[in-house]
């Protein structure tokens, strides 16, 4: 393999790099007219950038265990900064790192904080100013620990915030059978643009191909000879593709506003509660898919966790154009419940009464008025 050259990993696909595209740098061509469903790339796994190709590096080998206690990302970033040091690999690796280092990241994490100031009253703010603080601290903590690794490979704070910034705007992370997230960064895969008009989960994703793992790139819908092709970086809203690459996108059917509303429980309502929480749209996550959000669009927690007796009821949803009326019907129900809750105390709350209350007219106005309110409030947050 240390023989490959970057290109040929490529080589049977119908894609190529372009250095120069009008509004977008650079980017992957068709070579020739590619059909819908068909293959753009495929890569194993074993050329991509994973945690498991890092601790497997002659370079990491040299933190025995240790590497393995390291969080994914950080395993992967120490990987880039040991072979753009110049450390054993192959060919086609440090030629990758040759052109991630050719490229000016545009992450929020490259913003300064006045630049920040822009966002006030975003959450994108406070998640970009935290996540540097969090990866210069952890610089810090790597220091006390494996100092003589970082000196020896030149990994100075500002390149491990640099190696986080790429694996932030270039990697992808993917939903395992099991709950569990893969991180890839795969040779080529980062050269693609994005696009939101690819449909569900098939134009990017992992898969077993003749006992391989493959990380796949479909094209979702013909793109003709000359043209660039584009995959969805998964359903993101503005706000992570500008935390990710620094732009967003006009009419983005997956823009969204987080709303989390909490409710008292008790232990009569909170099974209730949790009863609703089933109806609660989730991403459907299948082996293989790729993810943008850490969290699924509408999800419920009961807080405190176990073993501690449950006191609050914490209502999460990514609120959505395209599925924002039936979001709204779903909040409402959850306001329904907490008012029977409130007026009829813990002993006469049942899973028939607020049955009950679904074809109860009084009951939908007065949680109309007050999720009226909730929105107003939100929608004041952002105009301030």
């Amino acid at each position: 393999m240390e023989a490959f050259a970057l290109p040929d990993l490529w080589a049977g696909y119908p894609v190529r790099r372009e250095e120069v595209l009008e509004g977008y740098g650079s980017g992957m061509i068709c070579r020739r007219a590619v059909e819908s469903g068909e293959v753009l790339l495929r890569l194993d796994l074993s050329v991509c950038w994973t945690a498991e190709t890092a601790r497997a590096s002659g370079a990491l080998a040299e933190l025995g265990d240790l590497a393995a206690e390291l969080s994914e990302a950080t395993q992967i970033a120490l990987h880039l900064l040991v072979v753009s040091n110049g450390a054993a690999a192959e060919r086609f690796r440090h030629e990758h790192v040759k052109t991630m280092c050719a490229t000016t990241t545009e992450t929020l994490l490259d913003w300064t904080d006045e630049e920040l100031e822009v966002l006030a009253g975003s959450k994108w703010q406070m998640v970009a100013h935290e996540m540097r603080e969090d990866i210069i601290a952890e610089h810090a903590e790597l220091e006390e620990v494996i100092g003589d690794f970082l000196q020896t490979h030149g990994i100075t704070q500002e390149k491990f915030l640099w190696a986080h910034k790429i694996l932030l705007s270039r990697a992808m992370t993917f939903y395992r059978e099991g709950g569990s997230r893969l991180m890839v960064l795969g040779p080529g895969q980062d050269m693609f643009n994005h696009s939101c008009e690819a449909v569900g989960y098939e134009d990017v994703k992992l898969e077993t191909v003749e006992g391989k793992d493959m990380l796949v790139i479909r094209a979702f819908k013909p793109f003709a000879e000359g043209e660039q092709a584009f995959y969805s970086y998964s359903p993101a809203s503005n706000g992570r593709l500008l935390l990710m690459g620094g732009f967003v996108v006009p009419g983005n059917p997956f823009d969204s506003v987080e709303l989390m509303l909490t409710f008292p429980v008790n232990p009569s309502s909170a099974p209730l509660f949790q009863q609703l929480a089933e109806g609660l749209r989730s991403a459907p996550l299948t082996d293989g898919v790729a993810v943008a959000e850490e969290t699924q669009d509408e999800f419920l927690q009961l807080l405190p966790p176990p073993p501690e007796r449950h006191t609050e009821a914490a209502l999460h949803v990514r609120l959505m154009a395209k599925t924002l009326s039936d979001q709204l019907e779903r909040v409402l129900a959850f306001l329904r419940l907490d008012e029977l809750s409130r007026s009829l105390g813990a002993d006469g709350l049942s899973s028939d009464r607020l049955a009950a209350s679904d074809s109860d007219p009084n009951a939908r106005r007065r949680a109309l008025t007050k999720l009226r309110a909730l929105l107003q409030q939100l929608q004041g947050q952002f105009a301030a």
